[in-house]
């Protein structure tokens, strides 16, 4: 006899099957890294990351276009830089070869136009000079001593006064002072034609006139005569070691 059919499986209830579709439901929802109860939000959250997302290629986009406009200013900054490089260069010789530089406008210096060396005038000057030396005598002591506080007309009257006195060393003093003076207004030949009348007057070999000799180098050398004040400072010397 032929097999009894199987017997037909029994019907679910139709709660237990909408039950056990929730829960297949609710697993795949878990596969998919959402848990469960929390799907609705992070769907919600999903938009928000899009959104971040494309702001962040937005800001992406807009620095690679300020990169391409400055990249553009720069070739424009360029090409307007090229012709006047171009022009420089045109204008630099070729080869290599260094300029010429420019022929020098200035005249060579004349032999007479050379300062006096400073060793001339050092050897010049008298290591036994004083000028406190003249003023031993009383009243060209006082007389000195007024002079340096009288404005310089009467100073100058003075000194004038000793410049004709016997004794040579007060006479040598008188005129280094008024030359002085006179030197200081701005009149050099004055003070070179004071000094020239005492060098001749009284030529007795002190220390007093070899400083005369010194400020006769003197004004030649602010005059530019550098000859006539080597020739000053010379004759000083002579004196201090004849002396």
């Amino acid at each position: 006899p032929p097999p009894a059919p199987a017997p037909a499986a029994p019907a679910v209830p139709a709660p237990i099957a909408e039950a056990e579709s929730a829960g297949a439901t609710a697993g795949a929802e878990a596969d998919d890294g959402w848990f469960f109860g929390e799907t609705s939000e992070k769907k919600a959250a999903e938009p928000r990351k899009e959104k971040a997302a494309e702001g962040r290629s937005n800001t992406r986009a807009e620095a690679a276009d300020e990169e391409q406009v400055a990249d553009a200013v720069a070739q424009v900054k360029t090409k307007a830089s090229a012709p006047r490089t171009a022009s420089k260069s045109a204008t630099a010789p070729s080869g290599g070869a260094s300029a010429a530089p420019a022929a020098s406008t200035s005249t060579p210096p004349s032999s007479t136009a050379s300062p006096v060396g400073h060793g001339a005038r050092a050897a010049a000057v008298p290591a036994d000079y004083r000028a406190s030396a003249a003023t031993a005598r009383s009243d060209v002591a006082t007389a000195f001593a007024e002079a340096a506080v009288a404005s310089t007309d009467a100073a100058l009257a003075i000194y004038g006064r000793y410049m004709a006195d016997n004794d040579a060393l007060v006479a040598q003093e008188a005129t280094l002072r008024a030359a002085a003076l006179e030197r200081r207004r701005g009149r050099n030949d004055t003070a070179l034609g004071l000094v020239d009348r005492t060098i001749a007057a009284k030529p007795t070999n002190t220390p007093a006139l070899s400083m005369l000799y010194v400020r006769r180098g003197d004004i030649h050398a602010a005059r530019g005569d550098n000859d006539s004040a080597r020739a000053a400072y010379e004759q000083a010397a002579r004196l201090n070691a004849a002396r």
